[in-house]
């Protein structure tokens, strides 16, 4: 299965607050998973799913870690 990260998870794996990951989702400039927001979930808050082998590939890193 494949392993869903936090906001700020990933940002610490980028280089950047959570806040950054939140927004360059929101506006659809990163694709690391979806952003689901909250009209549209039923909550008063966006959700995002950030999946790990997303964050690989905007790293460019290949499956077993070495760089591409």
């Amino acid at each position: 299965m494949a392993k869903r990260l936090t906001p700020k998870e990933a940002g610490e794996q980028i280089g950047c607050s959570a806040q950054c990951v939140r927004i360059k989702m929101q506006r659809g400039i990163w694709d690391l998973g979806k952003v689901i927001p909250p009209n549209k979930n039923g909550r008063t808050t966006w959700e995002y799913f950030i999946w790990q082998h997303k964050i690989n590939e905007f790293l460019g890193i290949g499956e077993k870690g070495e760089q591409a």
